[in-house]
């Protein structure tokens, strides 16, 4: 008997129908794409928010955990608002509300966090306390 030489993706188009289909039901929850990099001096993460402002989101640090969440405004309701009703053809962009969680090394400094949202990319900096830094000597 042969092995079989299954690709590991196989089941992602599947998976991927079925989260994708869930975006927007009550209680569902869509998570946004995200990088997170550790510098010297503290942390940088971007989270990708397309078409959201400022009232759509919110960042706080409970901890050495950064959430960012919020909720994507109704597509539809911004559409009546503005012309009459609208029927998709294609929806895949994620709607309703979202979260992120990031769980970041202890030593971050309270009041050293900047948040920005520009161009649908939310950037968040947080610096590292000084006094949580510091080198260990290795020994021989």
């Amino acid at each position: 008997m042969g092995k079989m030489n299954i690709p590991p993706w196989t089941g992602m188009a599947e998976l991927d129908g079925r989260t994708r289909s869930r975006r927007g039901e009550p209680g569902c929850c869509w998570v946004p794409v995200a990088d997170v990099m550790e510098c010297v001096d503290g942390y940088v993460v971007q989270v990708e928010l397309p078409g959201l402002s400022l009232e759509d989101v919110t960042v706080e640090l409970k901890g050495c955990d950064l959430w960012v969440y919020g909720t994507t405004p109704d597509p539809d309701a911004r559409e009546r608002e503005r012309t009459r009703p609208t029927r998709y053809q294609l929806l895949e962009r994620p709607r309703g509300p979202f979260a992120r969680r990031f769980t970041l090394a202890g030593g971050i400094g309270r009041t050293d966090i900047r948040a920005v949202l520009k161009d649908g990319l939310l950037t968040v900096t947080l610096r590292k306390s000084p006094a949580k830094r510091r080198t260990i000597p290795v020994g021989e």
